[in-house]
């Protein structure tokens, strides 16, 4: 098997669920179109995913769950 690795992502609803700065909802299209895009080899995928859910609510602490888990295949 070549190539890039598959990669799996399972998250809990509060990992997209977030309130941001204007009260807007982030929702689930905005958490995937993010996934999709976060950088590789720059800074780990999920630190950079953390980071961005904290930027957009404004605050460094989650009022729900914020879980995420990267498995690659």
């Amino acid at each position: 098997m070549s190539g890039a690795p598959s990669l799996l992502y399972v998250f809990s609803d509060g990992t997209y669920e977030i309130e941001q700065k204007n009260n807007d909802m982030l929702g689930l299209d905005d958490f995937i179109q993010k996934l999709a895009t976060l950088a590789p080899g720059t800074k780990p995928e999920l630190d950079q995913l953390l980071e961005y859910a904290r930027d957009i609510q404004g605050c460094p602490n989650f009022d729900d769950d914020f879980s995420i888990m990267r498995i690659e295949l």
